[in-house]
């Protein structure tokens, strides 16, 4: 708690009276009178006493900062320790947006390959389709070409028998 400086110049003033006073009495120590011994004596139980609270004041205040800076000491380390932990947190963000962003990069890498795989299956379905539209075609050719020209029946029922196969084999795959 500060003190007025009016109060403390006051205090000032009287304790400079009080140590002239002081300086004059020991000078003259020998030659005290009662009255003057006296004065002598109030003068250094004053100021003892002054000392005496000046010292309880201090040693409150000497506590007081030892304590604020146990405090000061407390909460720098919880700063540190915060930090710490923030840093330990912004590597881990880091770290888990490098893993999603592999996640997304790979997910991506995998929706491209499933794309591209359904694109080649489905040309080579249109390829075997095309084929086996082809392969009816060329069939349906023979059986005319086998139908306009019987020159041997043995060898008409044989091709006759083999494109009702690969007709037969063509309709179980569609």
């Amino acid at each position: 708690m500060t003190q007025p400086h009016a109060v403390r110049r006051q205090r000032a003033t009287d304790r400079a009276n009080r140590h002239t006073t002081l300086r004059t009495l020991l000078d003259r120590l020998d030659r005290l009178t009662p009255a003057d011994a006296d004065r002598l004596r109030d003068c250094v139980l004053t100021d003892l006493a002054e000392a005496e609270d000046l010292r309880r004041t201090i040693s409150g205040q000497t506590r007081t900062v030892e304590e604020m800076n146990g405090r000061i000491a407390a909460a720098d380390q919880a700063i540190r320790e915060v930090e710490q932990e923030r840093d330990a947190a912004r590597a881990d963000l880091d770290q888990v947006r490098a893993d999603a962003q592999l996640l997304l990069d790979n997910g991506a890498k995998a929706i491209n390959e499933q794309n591209w795989a359904r694109h080649h299956a489905e040309e080579r379905a249109k390829k075997a389709e095309a084929a086996i539209a082809r392969v009816r075609a060329e069939c349906d050719r023979i059986e005319s070409a086998v139908n306009d020209n019987p020159t041997n029946g043995d060898l008409i029922g044989g091709y006759l028998a083999c494109l009702r196969h690969i007709r037969a084999a063509l309709d179980s795959t569609t």
